[in-house]
Order: structure tokens, then C-alpha cells, then sequence
């Protein structure tokens, strides 16, 4: 199985004086990938991302992140601070995907989203209603078309 992420795009998230690694653990980082992957796979198209060479900087930056904080929850679970660092670094991570996938941030050099990503769109719209407006010399039978649905000020 192809690892995603390497050595040291996880050893640059750890202090080299507490924890080094030697090898990425592959069940870690699969459960890593599958995280980081299906939460962006609503706008991005993870199914190119199948090494270390084929996954964006971001992507790799964020699942590395992932996995440097999980692996430091595991390795000072005995500790009674819960593990500080590991919570902030997942927690970042976190914040990081998320703004990856509702759009608020986007991975540079990527081929694109999924579909077009766009705000939800409120309709009618004033537009609209000028396109049905026979006044204004816009034809009502528009598919584009929306009459005026309620006027301000009206009572109902």
C-alpha cells in the first residue's frame, strides 16, 4: 500500500527532542488519508491522490498534521495533561480541512473541485421578476422567468 505522506512531513510536527519516528506507521496513515480524504472528497476529487508524489502539498501538510497529533495522543496517553499538544495539532488540523472543504480556503495547483462552488442562491430574485414582468418587456413564460411572488408591505 502507497503511503501518502512520509518521515518527515510528519517529523517536521513533532519536537525531535520528546518524539522521533523512524518509519511511518501504515495503519495510522491509511486511517489518516481516509479522514483527510473523505472530508474533502465533497469538493475535491481525492481518487489522483495515491502517493506521496500525486498528493497536493496542502493535502499532505494537513493528513501529516492529522497523524503527528494522533501518534503524540498515543504515544503520552498514560500522561494526565491528555496530551496538550496532540489535541491542538488535531484541532488545527480539523480547521484546516474544514475551511478546505466548505471553500474558504483552496489547494493551490489542484485540478478543481468537484462541481462549482457557489453560496446558495436565493430566488426569485429582482432579476428574475423583470424577466416576467410584461411592463418592463419581459415575457412571463421564461423558464428564466419568476413572477413577483409578494409585494413589501403586503398583507396576506
Amino acid at each position: 500500500m502507497a503511503l501518502h505522506i512520509a518521515v518527515e512531513d510528519v517529523q517536521q510536527w513533532l519536537e525531535p527532542t520528546k518524539l522521533t519516528i523512524s518509519a511511518v506507521d501504515t495503519v495510522l496513515e491509511a486511517t489518516a488519508f481516509q479522514y483527510v480524504a473523505s472530508r474533502l472528497a465533497g469538493r475535491y476529487d481525492p481518487t489522483p491522490w495515491t502517493s506521496t508524489s500525486t498528493t497536493p502539498p496542502l493535502v499532505k501538510s494537513v493528513e501529516s498534521m492529522w497523524y503527528a497529533g494522533m501518534y503524540y495522543k498515543r504515544q503520552y496517553s498514560e500522561n494526565t495533561d491528555d496530551s496538550g499538544y496532540g489535541n491542538w495539532i488535531v484541532t488545527y488540523a480539523t480547521n484546516l480541512m474544514d475551511g478546505l472543504a466548505t471553500g474558504k480556503q483552496d489547494i493551490l495547483g489542484s485540478a478543481g473541485t468537484v462541481e462549482p462552488w457557489a453560496l446558495p442562491q436565493l430566488w426569485p430574485t429582482d432579476a428574475s421578476t423583470d424577466l416576467a414582468d410584461p411592463s418592463l418587456g419581459g415575457d412571463p413564460t421564461d423558464p428564466n422567468a419568476s413572477p413577483r411572488a409578494f409585494r413589501m408591505g403586503q398583507v396576506f
